[in-house]
């Protein structure tokens, strides 16, 4: 019980959970000279402490997060999209609202139907500088069930069955959490084998090569034989252009293009078979996302370490080595994917491949961990594959 002297009385009992469920019930009331005080309401917020080291340095990493478990939808608020703040009447509030962080979120569970608000916080007016805004919960009522604690997938089913309610929603899977959600459960059942999520990271990387690797063979086989075709092709290409040399009209380019694509058809040659060989990137794009959102959403990597400097799979490399070595294996592999040619246009392709793992290290250095050596284990077992691929063209019959 809490009072100010002048008629305000505040009565607050809380029970707290002893079997690690993060769970407190709190009933309170508020009183002026004895009688209930209408409109007063519980609040909490704006944010979830301080942001430690790795999260501080990760700019993918979220926090101040508002998330409204409606009737029939799960909304979410951020800061920096919330400009006033946003609330519903009596009997039509959220189920719950919870303060959102990447791998923690507190809660508040009405456990009757009340009225609820989420409030915009003007935090340099509260003494921060980190940000320029954030969000707090409230609520009118006056029986409700507080949970804090780490977003596990496994926690959040059991304080479902228990409460009756919805508390996964919170762990956001993403637009490819169809792909995510099964990625997450396929890591935590080779992790409790194998007792290491890196290791966990590595053989499932291999699993998913390991089903891609038919689409991708026949795709990747089919490009090599036709960049082969047509650098054999290239002498007779030369011969076309050499005849309207001295020509730079629009027409006889259009000559150029006629005849060259007449040759490429009476040799059976594809020209855009060549561009075959970025579908095993595209196929991969998905997958790789999915991990991505596994390794920043799931509680269970957060400081899950491999070996050596690795202590944490969900934060960057902090010297850099991992994504380095990615950048050298993916250029290796780019490498035995090139052909000798002579034309100019195949020899400014090959040019735009060759920045592509330059580009991609730039955007892995601050990445998590855990998605870089997915990405380079994939790299390893992709240049095991393209020299098997390069073997196989070579048996192309030449052409005359």
């Amino acid at each position: 019980m809490w009072a100010d002297g002048s008629g305000v009385e505040v009565f607050k009992t809380i029970y707290v959970a002893e079997d690690g469920e993060y769970l407190a019930w709190v009933d309170w009331d508020v009183r002026l000279d004895g009688r209930p005080l209408d409109g007063a309401a519980l609040s909490w917020g704006p944010g979830i402490g301080r942001a430690v080291e790795n999260e501080a340095k990760n700019r993918y990493a979220y926090r101040g997060l508002v998330v409204a478990a409606l009737a029939d939808d799960i909304q979410r608020f951020r800061p920096q999209k919330t400009d006033a703040d946003v609330s519903w009447p009596e009997g039509m509030g959220p189920r719950w609202l919870a303060l959102d962080a990447q791998h923690f979120a507190l809660a508040m569970i009405q456990r009757r139907p009340a009225a609820a608000a989420i409030n915009v916080f003007d935090v340099q007016a509260l003494g921060k500088e980190s940000q320029t805004q954030r969000l707090g919960i409230q609520t009118t009522a006056r029986q409700v069930t507080l949970f804090g604690g780490p977003k596990s997938d496994r926690l959040l089913k059991k304080l479902d069955k228990l409460l009756a309610i919805d508390m996964t929603s919170l762990v956001n899977w993403g637009f490819f959490g169809f792909l995510a959600k099964p990625l997450y459960v396929a890591l935590g059942w080779v992790e409790s084998l194998v007792g290491n999520w890196g290791l966990a990271i590595i053989l499932i990387t291999v699993v998913i090569k390991l089903l891609f690797f038919p689409l991708t063979q026949k795709s990747m086989v089919s490009m090599r034989k036709t960049q082969k075709k047509m650098a054999k092709l290239q002498p007779k290409v030369r011969r076309i252009k050499e005849k309207y040399r001295d020509k730079r009209d629009m027409e006889s380019r259009k000559k150029i293009n006629e005849e060259t694509m007449a040759l490429y058809q009476k040799e059976g040659v594809n020209p855009m078979a060549s561009l075959t060989g970025c579908m095993p990137l595209m196929l991969q794009l998905p997958v790789l996302y999915a991990m991505y959102t596994v390794l920043t959403v799931a509680t269970e990597l957060r400081g899950a370490p491999l070996f050596g400097w690795l202590r944490d799979l969900s934060a960057p490399d902090p010297y850099f080595i991992t994504p380095l070595v990615m950048g050298v294996t993916m250029l290796g592999q780019q490498l035995l994917t090139l052909t000798k040619t002579e034309d100019p246009q195949q020899k400014s392709q090959q040019r735009m491949m060759l920045m592509m793992p330059i580009m991609f290290t730039f955007f892995f250095l601050r990445l998590p961990s855990g998605l870089v050596l997915y990405w380079l284990i994939n790299n390893i077992l992709g240049i095991g594959q393209q020299i098997l691929i390069n073997r196989h063209a070579d048996a192309v019959p030449k052409t005359g």
